[in-house]
């Protein structure tokens, strides 16, 4: 099952002083160069866009701020649970534990436009571009988990909610989107790809672990 309801909230006030005082709000905030100079013809050219302009100063910051979560593959971790296929990209402790599960994605193997695929009638279509990540995070027990084009992304977390397992999404956050102040919580278009994944690596330092008990085709 999914919704929509989960949204990317802002970092608190607390964090943000923080990381303002430790000198690292810039790297968050910063807009990526410009993808237009650097064109990438397969999946691995995306993994490492995504490398360059998010793992590894994200990896700085949660360095810089002592947080013990790092971007990797999924050979560095210490897991045993997962078989067969495996993420494209992990966030582990420094110890190897996995915490976050990750997919890229490339436009042009699907027809995949992730504002388009978050449309109230395109569920079904939604389904078919998160039902790798789903099945990732099913497998490792993993709360939280995102899928990336690098041009956007969407976050992910399972919950039981209702009666029933159910995937929750963001909105798609652009890669280019630079955080602006915003009124009464509305942080469509304001919050950059970098505050996100700091949400979320706060999230899942704090509750990883789902217990999803269904079978993986259900």
């Amino acid at each position: 099952m999914l919704d929509n309801l989960w949204k990317i909230h802002t970092l608190s006030n607390t964090a943000l002083l923080y990381l303002s005082s430790i000198g690292v709000m810039n790297l968050l905030q910063a807009l990526p160069i410009n993808n237009k100079h650097v064109h990438v013809g397969d999946e691995a050219g995306v993994q490492g866009r995504f490398a360059n302009n998010v793992d590894q100063v994200m990896g700085a910051i949660c360095s810089t701020a002592n947080v013990d979560i790092r971007f990797a593959d999924y050979k560095s971790t210490d897991d045993t649970i997962m078989s067969g296929e495996v993420p494209d990209v992990v966030l582990i402790t420094t110890s190897g534990s996995m915490r976050i599960v990750g997919e890229m994605k490339t436009l042009w193997v699907v027809a995949l436009d992730l504002v388009a695929a978050t449309l109230p009638h395109e569920g079904a279509h939604l389904r078919h571009i998160l039902g790798q990540i789903a099945g990732y995070m099913k497998s490792s027990d993993r709360n939280y988990g995102f899928a990336s084009t690098y041009e956007e992304t969407i976050f992910l977390k399972q919950e039981f909610k209702r009666g029933s397992w159910t995937l929750f999404h963001s909105r798609p956050i652009h890669h280019s989107t630079k955080r602006e102040s915003a009124r009464k919580l509305d942080l469509t278009n304001k919050v950059s790809l970098r505050e996100c994944f700091w949400f979320l690596i706060g999230c899942a330092l704090e509750d990883d672990i789902a217990g999803n008990s269904l079978l993986l085709r259900e």
